[in-house]
């Protein structure tokens, strides 16, 4: 009998839109979630897009700043966007801000928390990542 293929432990997390909405509107499991990563020395990361998106998505009283004192936010610089670009065109989508999440889970090797998507995965699988997702 063969031993089973061991995947690499995540070393983070990665907030996607959702999470970051979830956490502006008091989601107990996401601030749950959240207080665990901070406890543990763990800094989540999130794209510069999913803030964008999460900023859309609020209304004035929820407001996403709390949140993004304890995250880290990823600069949409040059080389990141071409990275996003790529795989976006890889996996033929035009969800950038999801593109942008797989690119830096992919790269930091950590989980995203995010919507639940089978695109997300096959995007990370082109990656050769096998995605972990953490659904708000």
């Amino acid at each position: 009998m063969s031993r089973p293929e061991r995947r690499p432990t995540r070393v983070g997390l990665a907030y996607g839109s959702a999470a970051l909405v979830g956490l502006a509107r008091g989601d107990r499991r996401l601030w749950a979630l959240h207080r665990a990563a901070l406890v543990r020395g763990l800094i989540p990361v999130t794209t510069a897009g999913a803030v964008a998106d999460a900023t859309r998505q609020l209304h004035d009283g929820e407001p996403v700043d709390d949140v993004l004192a304890g995250v880290e936010v990823e600069v949409l610089d040059r080389e990141r966007a071409v990275a996003v670009g790529t795989v976006a065109a890889a996996a033929g989508t035009d969800d950038l801000a999801g593109a942008a999440l797989v690119e830096l889970a992919s790269r930091r090797n950590v989980a995203a928390v995010a919507e639940r998507s089978h695109r997300l995965a096959e995007v990370a699988a082109q990656l050769g990542h096998d995605l972990v997702l953490h659904v708000p």
